[in-house]
């Protein structure tokens, strides 16, 4: 994206992929202290080191006794579903709920592994909407979301105050 936005020509856009550059180099994550504390700095090791981290943290056990967790599930309300809810979740979207899906989304967020911003979906609102009921019923068919659906973009960055080396020093968005 950076690249086609330089690559545009335009000064405004020039600037704009300048200073993004600028903004991802200064919150980047560079090195990362590993479980062993030594530093990783190549982003595999890094990656590695964060994929430890919280296998570990999602791994441990915590000692909950039987009391602790009926407590837990008798403050837990589960919705029943009636009839006609039901049955309208079975209904085919339509342009008027894509539609006013695209006009919720929250604007300035980052965009997806497509690179594609929330702003040009809203710009292009008309011609997505006709399109998202097709890609939904493409997936039901093939029992499977298009790939662009399935990944997500992952950004790091460092919590303020807290040692930059740090595994659980970072945030996640």
């Amino acid at each position: 994206m950076q690249r086609y936005l330089y690559d545009v020509g335009d000064k405004a856009y020039k600037l704009f992929a300048w200073l993004d550059r600028r903004v991802k180099d200064r919150r980047g994550v560079w090195e990362i202290r590993g479980e062993r504390v030594e530093t990783r700095r190549p982003s595999v090791e890094i990656a590695e080191a964060f994929a430890l981290y919280y296998e570990h943290l999602y791994a441990s056990i915590v000692p909950m006794t039987d009391e602790d967790c009926d407590d837990f599930l008798k403050d837990i309300v589960v919705e029943t579903l009636f009839d006609d809810d039901r049955s309208s979740l079975k209904d085919d979207l339509s342009v008027e709920e894509i539609g006013q899906e695209l006009r919720d989304l929250q604007l300035g967020k980052a965009s997806g592994p497509n690179g594609l911003p929330v702003e040009l979906y809203r710009g292009a609102a008309d011609k997505v909407v006709t399109q998202v009921p097709e890609i939904l019923k493409e997936a039901l068919a093939d029992h499977k979301l298009p790939v662009e659906q399935c990944t997500a973009t992952t950004v790091v960055t460092h919590k303020q105050g807290e040692p930059e080396v740090e595994c659980q020093s970072v945030n996640y968005f």
